[in-house]
């Protein structure tokens, strides 16, 4: 991807629908997350976790991203689980609802 301009075009366009989104490095597409239909995330959206659990066997959390992936989802919660005894390995918790 090289160096970044912040003298691209629109670069600082952060409202929905902006020109910001539009740069690949910018969006959820160049990061590790979920594309749903090709669109980029909700620019205002907030994440509410809404499960978590500790263990020695394994930590994880869950997160509400229905407002992140509107209008694409009428429920969505995606979670990481960290296995403590699978040296330190990520694995998704995805629930579709």
């Amino acid at each position: 991807l090289g160096r970044d301009d912040y003298d691209l075009p629109g670069y600082w366009d952060m409202k929905e629908g902006g020109d910001r989104w539009k740069y690949f490095r910018l969006n959820n597409r160049s990061h590790n997350t979920l594309v749903i239909n090709d669109d980029v995330q909700r620019t205002k959206a907030v994440a509410r976790i809404v499960g978590y659990g500790f263990s020695e066997e394994r930590h994880f959390a869950i997160a509400d991203l229905t407002r992140a992936y509107m209008p694409h989802v009428r429920m969505k919660s995606f979670g990481q689980e960290r296995k403590t005894k699978c040296a330190g390995i990520w694995s998704p918790m995805r629930r579709w609802v």
